[in-house]
Parts: C-alpha cells; sequence; structure tokens
C-alpha cells in the first residue's frame, strides 16, 4: 500500500514545488561552531516581549528558490533585533541559521528569508520550531520558539510523495523523437524500478514557455499510461510546442524546461512530480524556442 506523508497531497500549482540544489545540511555538531550547530531538544524557549508573534511561510515568489520566510510580526511595545534564525522541524533535515542582524521596530513587521532542509520521508512526530538569536534592549538571547508547521507542510507533502514516486519507478522523456512544424513529439516512459502495483501517469504539464498535451486524443478521466501489475514499462506519447516567445516571458523564466507530470503508485492520489528532457530532447525544444523568438515583435 502507498504511504501518506503529512496529510493529503497539496499540488502546488507551479513550477515552484520544483527540483532544485538544497541547503546544506548540518554536519556534525562537534565539526561546526558553535553558532551552526542544530538546537537539541533541551534548548530553552525565547523569551520574547508580550505582542511579538513569530510564523513562517512559503510564498509563491520564493518557490522556485524553494525558500520560506519568517514572519516577525512585533507589536510589542520594544524593537526586536533578529541576529539569525532557522527552523527546526521533524519534517525538514536542520541547515545552518541564516544571518539576518535586521531591526525589526516596534509595530512593525518583517518578513526574513531563510532555506529549509531537504524534507523527512516519512516525517516523525514532534513540535516544529523557530530557532533564533534576538537582541532585545541590549541583552542577547538565543533559543527556540514553537510555531504552526500547517502553513509549509505542502512541501514535505509534495516532495515525500514525489519521492515515493521515483523509487517505484523511472520517468524520462524519450530517448526517441520527431520535430514537425514547430512540434516536437516523443513519449513520457515510465520504467519499473520495484514493487508490482500499478503505475499511472494522469497527467503532464509543461511549464512558462512550452505546452505539453497528449500525442493521442483522449477521453475525459483517461490516464495517458498505465503500467500494470506484472508489466516493467509504459509510455505515452506526447506533443512539445512553444507557447510563449515574448521578451519578458522568456527573460522571467527561470526554469523554462522543468516540466511536470501527476504520476501515482498503486490507490495512492497523483503526487506531482517534476523533471525536465535533457540531451538530444532539450537541444531540439532550445531550436524551436529560437525559431519563435526570430519571428516575436517584442525584441525588437
Amino acid at each position: 500500500m502507498p504511504r501518506t506523508f503529512a496529510g493529503v497531497l497539496v499540488v502546488v500549482l507551479s513550477v515552484g514545488a520544483v527540483t532544485t540544489t538544497l541547503p546544506t545540511r548540518l554536519a556534525a555538531a562537534d565539526s561546526q561552531p558553535p553558532d551552526a550547530a542544530a538546537t537539541d531538544a533541551a534548548q530553552a524557549p525565547l523569551e520574547l516581549p508580550e505582542g511579538l508573534q513569530l510564523s513562517v511561510e512559503f510564498p509563491r515568489y520564493l518557490m522556485l528558490e524553494r525558500r520560506l520566510e519568517a514572519i516577525i510580526d512585533n507589536q510589542s511595545e520594544v524593537d526586536v533585533t533578529v541576529v539569525d534564525v532557522a527552523l527546526r522541524s521533524p519534517l525538514f533535515e536542520p541547515v545552518e541559521r541564516d544571518v539576518h542582524d535586521y531591526t525589526v521596530a516596534a509595530r512593525w513587521r518583517a518578513d526574513l528569508r531563510m532555506d529549509v532542509g531537504a524534507s523527512i520521508c516519512p516525517p516523525t512526530d514532534g513540535a516544529s520550531m523557530l530557532e533564533m538569536t534576538v537582541e532585545i534592549d541590549g541583552e542577547r538571547q538565543h533559543g527556540v520558539v514553537e510555531i504552526d508547521i500547517d502553513p509549509i507542510a505542502k512541501i514535505n507533502t509534495t516532495e515525500c510523495n514525489e519521492q515515493y514516486v521515483h523509487e517505484h519507478t523511472d520517468v524520462v522523456y524519450g530517448p526517441d523523437f520527431d520535430v514537425v512544424d514547430g512540434a516536437l513529439t516523443t513519449t513520457i516512459t515510465l520504467t519499473r524500478r520495484t514493487g508490482d502495483e500499478p503505475i499511472t501517469l494522469t497527467q503532464a504539464r509543461g511549464s512558462v514557455l512550452f505546452v505539453i498535451k497528449p500525442g493521442e486524443s483522449l477521453e475525459p478521466g483517461v490516464p495517458m499510461a498505465v503500467m500494470a501489475s506484472g508489466v516493467a514499462t509504459a509510455s505515452a506519447p506526447i506533443s512539445i510546442t512553444v507557447g510563449r516567445c515574448e521578451a519578458h516571458a522568456v527573460a522571467d523564466a527561470k526554469k523554462p524546461y522543468l516540466f511536470a507530470a501527476w504520476i501515482s503508485v498503486g490507490d495512492m492520489e497523483p503526487a506531482f512530480v517534476t523533471m525536465q528532457p535533457d540531451g538530444a530532447i532539450k537541444a531540439a525544444l532550445e531550436v524551436l524556442l529560437q525559431e519563435c523568438i526570430a519571428l516575436d515583435d517584442s525584441y525588437g
């Protein structure tokens, strides 16, 4: 049976839930300076002034970078300087604290960016906290504050479901492809790695610049491909075309070749899986993009 990670799958409706370089995980405490060591369970809670509220968010504009914001809502009567901050949670590997040395004035709010470690799959039980060094009225203290992890739990859910899919099947584009009349035709191929449950490719999606469509007409609700029990591989024909190539769209596209698919193992909900073509297919898509750019008037 499939595993369930931190609740119901939440699909990030952006290429923000993406594969990216994760922050460096903390090494053993004895190999790190004291300020970089991960908090331990006995660390004292911070003594914060009344009216100072802390939370964490995963805003859309940070999804591609896979970074969080620590929300410092200082409705107290004193200024608070946040020297550094990091998330400590059973959902994510610990990382070094982000240094800010930023003063949040009384009655003001600051959103401070911070790294988040790799998802722990499956997550363990326990409280989530912000580990911080703060300075209040000239006194510096270091400790932890418990926070509500629900606003960012979807990161762990999405990434653990994606990991579960990759544990059971390889997912690749091609290798064969063709280019005709501005469209690249190829396949998304599933190759079983372990287990014998059915694996279903439900849907595929392109990026800001590219559009992916099934290579054949499908009735509503019919999956693109199903790798049945006892079968080692399955594939779905697709067509990839350039959807946008105007100057501002190309300039803003940070990961134009990062595409997505929804894949399920057994009776799990379809997981959001990111992947990108490489080699000859990526090179061919680059040619199609350049051909579109050459015909676009926005480049003057």
